[in-house]
């Protein structure tokens, strides 16, 4: 999978990303967390609609106990929203914290639920790894932008070897510090 997603991120936008030192031009973001340096992030450092790329992403989305777990949370009609590669290097600003959710206040059931592969170790803070304010999804509800970031502060961050899934209810609060190793 790390293989294909590589490869995706050569062919869609030219970048040859090298997972041990990173690219230097993305100093570009500075640092901070204003929502347009967030949203040019997310724009030049993701690829939507990648499952047509290779046939590994059919094997994702098939994944056995993934299935399994999103039909315990939703139920048998689920549905896939989307599925796109996301790159954090040194220099990344942070994703606030946010939930996948739309509608606001949430029901009191899981409406969206996120799988997300470790292609590379998460090692925490650090490492700009993925967030969670545990207990946050029972709030039913977005949090405001001020607290996207001061909430940070609250957040734990994931530590997984590479090739772990990590799969949450979409109401959660999630996001990501800063990275500030390389890689």
């Amino acid at each position: 999978v790390l293989r294909a997603t590589l490869e995706v991120a050569k062919r869609r936008r030219g970048i040859d990303y090298n997972i041990t030192e990173g690219v230097p031009e993305l100093s570009l973001y500075g640092r901070g967390g204003d929502n347009e340096m967030n949203e040019r992030y997310i724009l030049l450092e993701s690829d939507k609609r990648i499952l047509f790329e290779d046939q590994v992403y059919e094997q994702v989305v098939l994944n056995e106990q993934v299935l399994a777990l999103t039909t315990l949370m939703l139920g048998p009609g689920s549905i896939l929203s989307q599925m796109y590669s996301l790159f954090r290097h040194a220099n990344t600003p942070p994703l606030p914290l946010h939930t996948d959710p739309t509608l606001s206040p949430f029901p009191s059931f899981p409406t969206y639920m996120a799988a997300q592969w470790c292609l590379t170790d998460f090692n925490g803070v650090r490492d700009g790894a993925t967030c969670y304010v545990p207990g946050s999804q029972k709030l039913l509800r977005r949090p405001t932008k001020r607290e996207g970031y001061v909430h940070m502060a609250h957040a734990r961050s994931v530590y997984a070897p590479a090739g772990s899934v990590l799969v949450h209810n979409g109401a959660i609060w999630h996001g990501a510090p800063a990275r500030q190793t390389e890689g």
